[in-house]
């Protein structure tokens, strides 16, 4: 069982991959053992004490050399508008992990992990690890946002379908352009248009009201509550 400690990091890499979302890697100076799927608490500076703020573990437990996040800056959002400018070098507390968003690596069924935004932080690493450890059933990502070039980690995904026939992509677009040939709307739509209860868990990431009304669909169709996983972002 993982233990929770305050550990001191120090940030690798900072870097952009939309106008505004970045990846941060950072390192601690006491390795955190967690589950894929759990997360920490930043403590940045703010005045004469700390803003806390949680952040999902967007990397696997495999990976030895970095802890990877993958950040939204919101809004009046003063931890994500802060962090978005730290430069290599730059150093700070956490705290984990924390959570119970996880799969069990025995996981005796078909697994689909729908994901909305940088939500795919917390499921990313829980579909590597699956995969990575030779998983046998069928798992599906269904992957949420407005427009293609908000596709994060695409490479990664598609790489990953090529390599594992078990394993579907499937992004969607709310706001696609006329060029764009794949699914268009919103998961909750492709979910109500495919999804059916063969046994599956469902692993749900992402804004409040998408796992509220993804959740509300699972029970609908008669999904256990055992078998619908979730972790919410504020």
């Amino acid at each position: 069982m993982a233990v929770t400690i305050k550990a001191d990091a120090e940030v690798l890499e900072n870097f952009a991959i939309s106008s505004d979302v970045y990846v941060l890697r950072i390192k601690t100076a006491k390795p955190i053992e967690f589950q894929a799927g759990q997360f920490v608490n930043f403590y940045v500076p703010k005045d004469s004490g700390f803003k806390v703020k949680s952040y999902s573990i967007a990397s696997p437990p495999s990976e030895q050399r970095y802890l990877e996040f993958c950040i939204k800056r919101v809004e009046g959002g003063y931890v994500s508008t802060y962090l978005q400018a730290v430069k290599p070098g730059f150093k700070f507390q956490l705290m984990g992990p924390f959570g119970h968003f996880i799969a069990s690596n025995d996981l005796a069924a078909d697994a689909i992990f729908v994901a909305t935004g940088t939500g795919i932080s917390a499921v990313k690493p829980i579909i590597q690890q699956l995969l990575d450890n030779g998983f046998p059933h069928k798992a599906c990502l269904l992957f949420g946002v407005r427009h293609e070039a908000s596709i994060y980690y695409r490479e990664l995904w598609e790489d990953l379908a090529k390599k594992h026939a078990n394993f579907t992509f499937v992004p969607t677009l709310s706001r696609p352009m006329p060029e764009w040939n794949g699914e268009t709307g919103y998961v909750q739509d492709w979910l109500k248009k495919n999804l059916k209860h063969e046994g599956q868990h469902l692993y749900i990431c992402g804004l409040v009201k998408m796992v509220d009304e993804v959740a509300q669909l699972c029970a609908s169709l008669g999904f256990p509550k055992e078998n619908v996983h979730f972790e919410k972002y504020i």
